[in-house]
């Protein structure tokens, strides 16, 4: 009984342990393919005249994902930063890139 006892606690350890380390493995699997979606939009980005903000979404492709780009300009110096944040609406994971521009 008591073999039975420590088996069935050292089945439970491993599974829970499996568990967490496939959430984390999901996890960051995700925030890989959000950032790999971010560099693409930030170098479409790079290729456009500069704006104060825009955004939009991957769609039709990824239409759960959308992106923002926020840009900072101070009037006083000579570069600005862009900040592009890419959301995923259903589970609310967000990743930002950030650029500085010479201007």
């Amino acid at each position: 009984m008591l073999s039975l006892a420590i088996a069935s606690a050292v089945v439970l350890t491993a599974l829970t342990s499996l568990n967490h380390h496939l959430a984390a493995v999901e996890e960051e699997r995700d925030k890989t393919a959000l950032l790999i979606l971010a560099r693409m939009q930030m170098t479409l980005l790079e290729q456009i005249p500069l704006e104060d903000n825009c955004e939009g979404s991957f769609a039709p492709a990824r239409p759960e994902v959308t992106w923002r780009a926020i840009l900072m300009s101070p009037a006083d110096s000579s570069f600005g930063k862009q900040t592009l944040k890419v959301r995923r609406n259903d589970n609310k994971r967000e990743v930002a890139i950030v650029r500085y521009i010479v201007n």
